[in-house]
């Protein structure tokens, strides 16, 4: 794999990363509508985990060639990182006010 090759893969990885992440911030914000039902908490919890799975494995797949290779975790993590270190502060709360507005009609 050229070195052009990895850079577009860790870059697709960074995607993928903030992509999981806002995943999670929009779960967050449906589990704290329902913050005193434990099972709705555990399905959800479930559901990001199923999807996080999915996710990396279709990707493994498909940009990595079937081989989810260490600078792709790295990419994926670094992501993440960035997105609750830049965008999920902004977001929260806008997202806390709209589970807040559905707690009070629901």
């Amino acid at each position: 794999m050229s070195l052009s090759e990895q850079a577009r893969c860790f870059l697709a990885s960074l995607l993928l990363g903030f992509i999981l992440s806002l995943l999670y911030d929009l779960l967050r914000a449906v589990r704290l509508r329902r913050a005193t039902k434990r099972r709705f908490t555990s399905a959800l919890d479930l559901l990001y985990c199923a999807a996080f799975a999915l996710l990396t494995f279709l990707f493994a797949l498909r940009i990595g060639g079937g081989e989810l290779r260490l600078y792709m975790l790295t990419g994926m993590l670094l992501g993440a990182v960035l997105w609750f270190l830049l965008l999920s502060p902004l977001l929260r709360p806008v997202w806390d006010f709209w589970a807040a507005s559905l707690r009070e009609t629901g």
